[in-house]
Formats: C-alpha cells, structure tokens, sequence
C-alpha cells in the first residue's frame, strides 16, 4: 500500500522537529471504486461503512522489514443492496470513519476485485493488507 501525502508531509514535519504527530488509535478501512493513485471513491449507503480496527499488536503484526500486516480477517457489513455497477477495486486507510485523513491506499488482487450485489460481506483476509516502507 502507497503512504498518502497527508503521512508522508506529517512524519516528515515530525522527524524534522516543526510538528507533533499524534498517532491514531484506531485505523478506519475503506473500499473504493478507484484504483490505486486516484481519488478514493467509496460506495454510499446500502449497508456501506468504512470498518474500525483498533491501532494495536491484536490486529496489526509487528515491523518486519519496514512492513505490518493485518492479523485479523475485516470485515465490511453486509450489503443491503447493490453497492452500483462498478467493481470494488482498492482499499484505503483513514484516521476517521467519514472523511478524515487518508493514510495508506493500495489496490485489491484481482482474485478480491468484485461487484457488490445485495446481501454480500466482503472481507480482507488476514495478511491482505501490508504497508510500510517504501521502495527503494
């Protein structure tokens, strides 16, 4: 998953002594339409919401070569109709559950790609979602 601008500008102003970062304690998961590198846009409404998972060493594995994983299965309420005719594409992480800043984005596998008709909870599985270091 790519750092957001809004981390990367945030950390830096840390490192460099000109800001405080408070970290968040709970990560806010989301779906979105959109692939990697564009606007996030998720779907509204029909069971829609972004999933909280507490910022802690239940749900999130420790830095392992500059990257951390998901150590539980996320899963999104189920849908109480079609979320629309496009396909769910990427996930993004935020600091809040509506609007907030967004942290981390990344696309899906393909395999987890999908369009979301009534009646279906999607779910990240365990070890889905890494972020961290940037490439060299």
């Amino acid at each position: 998953m790519a750092q957001s601008n809004y981390l990367y500008n945030k950390i830096l102003e840390h490192l460099v002594g000109n800001r405080t970062f408070e970290n968040t304690n709970t990560f806010y998961v989301a779906l979105s339409f959109n692939v990697n590198g564009q606007a996030i846009l998720e779907p509204s409404g029909s069971g829609y919401a972004r999933v909280a998972v507490a910022n802690n060493s239940s749900n999130w594995s420790s830095n392992t070569d500059g990257i951390v994983k998901n150590l539980t299965d996320i899963s999104f309420a189920e849908s109480t109709d079609s979320w629309g005719t496009e396909t769910i594409k990427s996930i993004a992480i935020y600091d809040a559950l509506t609007e907030g800043n967004l942290l981390y984005t990344g696309s899906l596998p393909t395999n987890m790609q999908k369009i979301i008709q009534n009646a279906v909870v999607v779910v990240i599985p365990t070890g889905s979602i890494e972020f961290g270091k940037v490439a060299e």
